[in-house]
């Protein structure tokens, strides 16, 4: 007899026949496929859940941000759209003496004049613009402010006329490559621009 049938023999506990050993190890094996696939199922229903989540957010935020106005551009928000200059208006300290100036001098005609709490205003318009003379308390002339420039039909004409009227130049009569112009001064120190177009 030999030795291996003698431990068989003193041994029969320990002895596993190996097909069962291989029926127990495929068992194993297909509880942890099982096991392996309900977890994947767990994670695609996992996706899928949160890809339909994301969805609605995002639905929600693009009917949002429909609802919300179209921010303008930076030029749009710059941009205040002027179509023209309304008028400009010269601050005077005596309305009649100024008047007389801008009406017996220059010789515009008055379309709008006025008299409140609030001060006297005059206003001369020609074309479609418009030139006024205001009076304040607290709104001072001044020679170095904006200044008017009134386009005349003849320049050598209206300088001969200001200088027989004794108007005070600030500026002389000189030449530009587009024009010619000189600045003068009213009876409260503003400037006003004597224009010409080289046309």
């Amino acid at each position: 007899m030999s030795a291996s049938s003698d431990c068989e023999k003193n041994h029969p506990a320990k002895v596993v026949e190996p097909y069962k050993l291989l029926v127990e190890l495929q068992a194993q094996i297909i509880a942890v496929t099982r096991q392996n696939k309900k977890i994947e199922q767990s994670c695609l229903n996992l996706r899928d859940e949160l890809w339909l989540r994301e969805s609605a957010r995002v639905s929600r935020v693009k009917r949002q941000a429909a609802k919300r106005p179209k921010p303008r551009t930076l030029l749009e928000c710059a941009m205040l759209k002027v179509t023209e200059i309304a008028f400009c208006c010269y601050a005077v300290t005596d309305m009649p003496r100024a008047r007389a100036f801008y009406e017996g001098v220059l010789g515009l005609k008055p379309t709008t004049v006025s008299d409140t709490p609030n001060g006297r205003w005059a206003e001369y318009e020609f074309g479609p613009y418009a030139l006024a003379i205001g009076s304040s308390p607290g709104w001072n002339p001044s020679p170095d402010g904006c200044s008017a420039a009134l386009e005349v039909a003849d320049f050598d004409a209206a300088i001969a006329h200001l200088r027989a009227n004794n108007v005070k130049f600030r500026m002389e009569p000189f030449p530009t490559p587009v024009c010619r112009m000189a600045m003068v001064c009213d009876p409260d120190g503003n400037t006003i621009c004597i224009h010409k177009r080289n046309i």
